[in-house]
């Protein structure tokens, strides 16, 4: 089988050891690499070290040819001892099988008879005891083009073997048969794959020096690897605004290989889809997306790609300014920070020098409120605004609040003071004394007056919202349980509904809590959540019984707040079952669980069909001649195809006392393996039946 975890840090180390053949190279040639620029590296060494940082964690990787074998030089487990030879069962020697009939390997260590191993201190003489086949079986997908590698020499003299690669439980391909003398030869052959599913590669010996099988054909270093690898390119890094208006970054990811290619992105959280080379990111944060390209033999390649999500901008207006006289000339002191460049703008335009840089000159008859809007490059906006007082003369105009800030959906009464006559602006009226309530923050202005002289003055209220609280969703806790609430505002006072005060509450009874919530500035918010006691599963789980074949055995487990898990992997409040055999159930939730086995066993209300699996048709002994079944059975409908290995059809019948005697037509058939297939109908059966199996034609 092809086992991944081996392949994979094979792969890593090819990968770093072409990172560190590709750092050497740039080092002394001074070449600039993609995306890292060796000459900008004050000094070599320091410029060398994060040039080799950077393959590693921002370049693109791809698999080279990943190994579908594991242990390939039989060397993850030590069974000899220095310079010795051992003959060890078959599971001793990870992977590897043999169809040696006592299931025994022999195995050399490195200076064993003046050998010296290939690979490592360990190699393998083909057969222990009795001429046999060496296998390891793998996994491979469609149009897979491989590479199978091995070192081999003969023992005493030239040695010859057969490599081949089976389709498991299908036909065998030779790759060819090899004669080394005693000295080590690495060979490569290639294969392609023709169908996705389990092969074996199989070395046989066909001939040694010594004329016994048995002696001779050494083995080491094999294996398969893929020779076309898979890679990911996560595109160039971008930008993106960070508010939520900013439109998203177009991520052009790439993929190469074995088609179809899977692509994973991670983290998810901000992409449109996670699943195709191009989707769009839309982080809250600064992210680094990372890259899988995974083809139909699992190999696979890494990249990633950063999207950086800048600040917000910020805009500031400057302090209000005062101009004494109609004729006076002043400078507005704004300023914006975020991603350059920023574009600023002011409103209205009227009096200032240029609305279209942060510190305009203002010259302007009448007190106005100028708000300025500040522009990133990715559409976000931040506003601030100043208040330019013109006046010919000037007194001392000033607002209080009786709160400021205040929580949404509050008032403040604005009280002026320093005139004896006031206008408000926005038509608020002409009292000194007016209670407004701002949805958001909102800046006031008062203009006073006292004998023709006038003053003016700007507030700003502060609306701030109500502390967010939560407390979660409404839970289930097992009984004799406590659950600790925990408001998520440090900081704050807090009122339960028993009128403690603590930061937490332990909830262990059912029923609703609720904590009231205060902030610094008096805004209250009240959250509340449902507390339900949860008790373990307790009730009857199915028993043994009897089933006919055919019929299916029908459990049902009460619905309920439960995790159900069937031992043939299923997760349902119910389950059928159609076999005999030993199933379990286990129902559990956080509270607690119960679980049992229960056997069924098959009633006799169905047929009886036995077919041999092997026969000796005209060997002359009269014994075994045909094949046929036998059976207890009344069919209805009664049909046997038989197939050789290459699916032709040899053989039919309809009727179950008619035999194959082994003969297609008129000619005998080769001796071998035969599939065949039943198809009937019977009574007891319920509808289309059929069997399937092989038999062995022996002469």
């Amino acid at each position: 089988m092809f086992r991944q975890p081996f392949s994979f840090f094979l792969c890593l180390i090819i990968e770093l050891l072409i990172i560190i053949l590709i750092f050497v190279k740039h080092f002394y040639n001074k070449c600039i690499m993609t995306k890292v620029s060796v000459n900008s590296l004050k000094k070599p060494l320091i410029g060398g070290l994060l040039l080799m940082m950077f393959f590693i964690i921002n370049s693109v990787t791809a698999q080279t040819g990943c190994n579908f074998l594991c242990n390939t030089n039989f060397e993850d487990s030590i069974v000899t001892a220095p310079g010795g030879m051992a003959m060890v069962p078959q599971s001793a020697i990870t992977c590897w099988s043999t169809s040696e009939p006592d299931g025994l390997i022999e195995v050399w260590n490195s200076g064993f008879n003046g050998v010296t191993a290939y690979s490592g201190v360990q190699f393998i003489e083909l057969n222990a005891n009795v001429a046999s086949t060496l296998y390891q079986d793998f996994y491979a997908g469609t149009g897979a083009n491989v590479t199978v590698g091995f070192a081999h020499r003969g023992r005493l003299g030239v040695d010859s073997m057969s490599v081949s690669i089976a389709y498991v439980g299908g036909p065998t391909t030779v790759l060819g048969v090899f004669g080394d003398n005693t000295v080590w030869q690495y060979r490569n052959l290639n294969y392609t794959i023709p169908v996705a599913g389990n092969y074996s590669l199989q070395f046989t010996a066909t001939h040694t020096s010594t004329g016994s099988l048995s002696v001779g054909n050494f083995l080491d270093d094999i294996k398969i690897t893929f020779n076309i690898i898979a890679t990911a390119e996560a595109g160039p890094a971008g930008n993106i605004g960070g508010c939520d208006s900013a439109a998203g970054y177009q991520i052009n990811g790439i993929g190469t290989g074995v088609y179809p290619l899977v692509y994973s992105w991670s983290p998810v959280a901000g992409l449109s889809d996670t699943n195709i080379a191009t989707p769009i990111a839309h982080p809250s944060v600064t992210t680094n997306y990372f890259l899988t390209v995974t083809d139909p033999n699992g190999c696979f390649a890494t990249d990633s790609v950063l999207v950086t999500v800048n600040p917000q901008p910020t805009a500031n207006a400057g302090s209000d300014i005062n101009i004494i006289t109609c004729d006076s000339t002043a400078i507005i002191n704004g300023s914006g920070t975020g991603a350059t460049p920023l574009i600023y703008q002011w409103t209205p335009t009227t009096g200032l020098s240029n609305p279209n840089i942060a510190t305009p000159s203002v010259q302007s008859s009448v007190t106005t409120n100028y708000n300025l809007t500040v522009t990133d490059p990715y559409g976000c906006k931040a506003t601030d605004s100043v208040y330019v007082n013109v006046s010919i003369s000037s007194i001392n105009i000033n607002i209080t609040a009786s709160t400021n800030p205040i929580c949404v959906g509050n008032s403040t009464t604005l009280t002026a003071s320093g005139g004896n006559s006031y206008v408000w602006a926005n038509g608020l009226g002409t009292l000194n004394t007016i209670t407004v309530s701002p949805a958001v923050t909102t800046s006031y202005v008062v203009t006073g007056s006292i004998s023709g002289c006038t003053g003016n003055d700007t507030i700003k209220i502060r609306v701030v919202p109500y502390p967010i609280v939560n407390l979660g969703p409404d839970s289930l806790i097992c009984t004799g349980t406590t659950l600790v609430l925990t408001p998520p505002t440090p900081g704050y006072t807090y009122l339960w509904q028993d009128n403690s005060t603590a930061a937490t509450y332990d909830a262990s009874l059912p029923g609703t809590y609720w904590v009231q919530v205060t902030d610094s500035f008096n805004c209250t918010t009240t959250a509340s959540v449902v507390i339900t006691n949860l008790n373990p599963p307790a009730f009857p789980l199915p028993n043994d019984t009897s089933l006919c074949q055919g019929k299916l055995y029908n459990v049902v487990v009460p619905a309920g707040p439960y995790n159900v898990y069937w031992s043939d992997g299923t997760h349902d409040f119910y389950n059928s079952f159609s076999e005999a055999g030993t199933y379990g159930v286990t129902v559990s939730n956080k509270c607690g669980a119960i679980n049992n086995n229960f056997t069924i066993k098959y009633a006799d209300c169905s047929c009886y069909i036995y077919f041999p699996n092997a026969f000796t048709p005209n060997n002359g002994d009269g014994l075994n001649d045909n094949f046929g079944p036998k059976y207890q059975c009344n069919f209805y409908t009664y049909h046997l195809y038989i197939y050789n290995r290459w699916g032709q059809l040899v053989y039919e019948t309809n009727r179950p006392d008619q035999v194959w005697d082994g003969k297609c037509k008129t000619e005998d058939v080769e001796v071998g393996v035969y599939v065949w297939r039943l198809l009937y109908t019977a009574q007891y059966a319920e509808g289309l039946q059929g069997l399937k199996g092989v038999v062995t034609v022996l002469r």
